[in-house]
């Protein structure tokens, strides 16, 4: 008996996920290695983001399945065109961080939040009052915003050669004056990227690249605390009491 071994052929690779549509008018805004999110998870489908190139602004698109194709919900977000934008659903609100995105920072160029709130039944969005409001005045490459178990809205952008955060101030439309963390490693390169998220109940990590140390990442970590949140001066500087340093990887 001779046993022969029939290589059978390789399953076609389905496709994964679905095109959307031209975005002329703007650069590219989903954008490229960035931390940022357009897409959220909502009333079993996905949302997103995404630029309108007849209208010229940014809208609020619905993902129909069936279809396999985005619907524009005709609910307007930012109307400046080169804008990126992180967003966050936190199963009653949805924040919007959007702003002017470029390789050279300069200030004159604000970052807004806008909050919509959701209607189940038309499963449509709509501005709250009182939105957009601003969280800084800079042009950068990337914000990236989370919300702690307090309630309060954080943000992180890389300003110049340093990195850069601000945090509400008793609601979602006061925010306080943006500080660079009371932390080492947080000069940098102009080209370096900083993120945050929300963990463990009472935390809130803060997360940086730094070519200048050769270090892929820095960690700090700011407990959730009243004394930490108060906004002591209300110029914004930094929280009264001092972030926790956590390591810091090599690259590579």
């Amino acid at each position: 008996m001779v046993l022969v071994a029939v290589a059978l052929p390789a399953p076609a690779l389905a496709d994964v996920g679905t095109r959307d549509h031209s975005f002329s008018g703007t650069s590219a805004p989903l954008g490229t290695k960035r931390a940022e999110s357009s897409l959220w998870f909502n009333a079993g489908t996905w949302w997103a983001n995404l630029w309108d190139s007849s209208s010229q602004d940014f809208h609020i698109w619905r993902l129909n399945t069936v279809m396999n194709a985005w619907v524009d919900t005709r609910v307007t977000v930012d109307t400046r065109a080169n804008t990126q934008a992180d967003t966050l659903w936190d199963g009653g609100k949805l924040y919007i961080a959007s702003h002017v995105r470029s390789d050279s920072p300069a200030s004159g160029y604000p970052t807004y939040l806008y909050r919509f709130s959701y209607d189940p039944v038309g499963r449509t969005y709509s501005r709250d009052a009182g939105f957009p409001v601003q969280i800084n005045n800079y042009k950068t490459k990337a914000v990236v915003i989370d919300k702690d178990s307090t309630g309060k809205l954080w943000a992180t952008w890389m300003q110049g050669t340093e990195v850069y955060v601000n945090r509400t101030l008793g609601d979602d439309a006061s925010w306080g004056t943006p500080f660079v963390p009371a932390v080492s490693g947080t000069n940098t390169t102009s080209d370096e990227l900083s993120s945050l998220i929300a963990f463990d109940g009472d935390k809130i990590g803060l997360m940086w690249s730094n070519q200048t140390s050769k270090a892929t990442v820095a960690v700090v970590v700011f407990p959730i605390l009243r004394r930490l949140m108060r906004d002591g001066a209300t110029s914004g500087a930094v929280p009264p009491a001092p972030p926790v340093q956590g390591a810091s990887g090599p690259s590579g």
